[in-house]
């Protein structure tokens, strides 16, 4: 009898279930994602070894550079990884920026500022908007790093049982919304600074007296973050939970 509605349950299965069935089945095959960066890092050091063997180059957009491929595997490659540790590290543009930046921010959740902030905007808030809450709290928590994705799905859990909700449903909404919104948000956090870090260098190849600043793509992340709260609501309310059951 089990068996048979078991085969029932699967027949009924929507195409988008299904598909979302594909997905977890070999996304959970994928490796551990340190490991991840050691497959790409070897990728890259084979195609280094690769295209510096064929003598491949380019000409730099900005200067006009003939810039040559190097064979990282060979002795001399090795030898400018190693000594180059230091420099690539130091010389990142917006280190300095995301350096102060980190350290309000390690203040701020070392006097316990952040975690109460957040307990108290996700407590307070009424029971139906609770959901739309916490996942604004969550793509807003990119200011504090990553302290809201250690955090919030814990607390979120919490209240969901509390709620007779599926506490994985709100550990999952919590962790998706700080993760997957991570860029997005309400005011300026970590993120800004870094990315402008990029965009002012690679501005100055089309125009050498290009000025910006970190606020530059704050317009777009606002935005973001608006957007993310319905979206991230339905596909909680109306695809996550469903799928957990009971």
């Amino acid at each position: 009898m089990a068996t048979t509605a078991e085969a029932k349950v699967k027949q009924k299965k929507s195409f988008f279930n299904r598909f979302l069935d594909f997905i977890e089945k070999y996304g959970n095959k994928l490796p551990d994602p340190v490991m991840l960066f050691v497959y790409i890092t070897a990728a890259i050091l084979a195609a280094s070894a690769v295209f510096g063997l064929m003598g491949v180059s380019a000409v730099h957009p900005g200067t006009g550079e003939t810039i040559t491929a190097v064979n990282l595997l060979s002795g001399e490659g090795i030898v400018k990884m190693l000594t180059g540790l230091v420099t690539n590290f130091t010389e990142f543009p917006p280190l300095g920026l995301v350096l102060v930046v980190m350290l309000g921010v390690g203040l701020a959740e070392s006097t316990g500022l952040i975690t109460a902030f957040m307990k108290a905007s996700i407590l307070k808030a009424p029971t139906k908007i609770i959901l739309p809450t916490i996942i604004l709290v969550a793509v807003c928590g990119n200011a504090a790093a990553d302290a809201a994705s250690v955090v919030l799905p814990p607390i979120v859990a919490m209240i969901f049982i509390a709620l007779g909700r599926h506490p994985i449903a709100g550990l999952a909404a919590a962790y998706a919304a700080c993760v997957g919104g991570f860029g997005a948000n309400l005011i300026l956090s970590v993120s800004d600074p870094l990315i402008y870090g990029f965009t002012e260098p690679a501005a100055h190849m089309v125009d050498a007296s290009y000025k910006g600043n970190p606020m530059i793509n704050y317009y777009f992340i606002a935005v973001s973050a608006i957007v993310l709260v319905p979206v991230a609501t339905f596909v909680t309310n109306r695809i996550v939970e469903p799928r957990l059951g009971k």
